[in-house]
């Protein structure tokens, strides 16, 4: 919120002044928007490193937005699993390019890389049965 008004030019201690009398009425809950955009996430199938940029773009400090990311970075394959099932109800083809756009698509959406391999089964087998 700062450095927002800070972009629009608005005097340092102005902005830094209303910023606190936000946070003092309650308006303004860090913690509480990293755990909206990490609920937000989690409804939308998106990974985690989706979710933690959407954070750092609004300006939410690393410390408030680590326990929302933290249970949301634990769900990425479970989520990542899901899309891959809907997108391909028969199990993932063997066609290597449709696997690399698999792993594409779930990067895309945020998934850390690692966990698009492995759900994917680029790391080992995965029976989506």
């Amino acid at each position: 919120m700062l450095q927002w008004l800070l972009d629009r030019e608005h005097e340092p201690e102005v902005a830094a002044a209303t910023v606190e009398r936000i946070r003092e009425l309650g308006y303004l809950d860090d913690v509480e928007v990293a755990a909206s955009v990490a609920r937000d996430a989690e409804r939308r199938r998106l990974g985690s490193q989706r979710a933690a940029r959407t954070l750092a773009q609004r300006g939410i400090a690393r410390e408030d937005a680590d326990g929302a990311l933290d249970q949301l970075r634990e769900g990425d394959l479970q989520r990542a699993r899901a899309l891959l099932e809907r997108r391909y109800p028969d199990g993932m083809p063997d066609d290597p390019r449709e696997r690399q756009r698999a792993l594409r698509r779930l990067v895309t959406r945020g998934y850390p890389y690692g966990i698009a391999r492995k759900a994917i089964g680029l790391d080992r087998d995965v029976d989506f049965d």
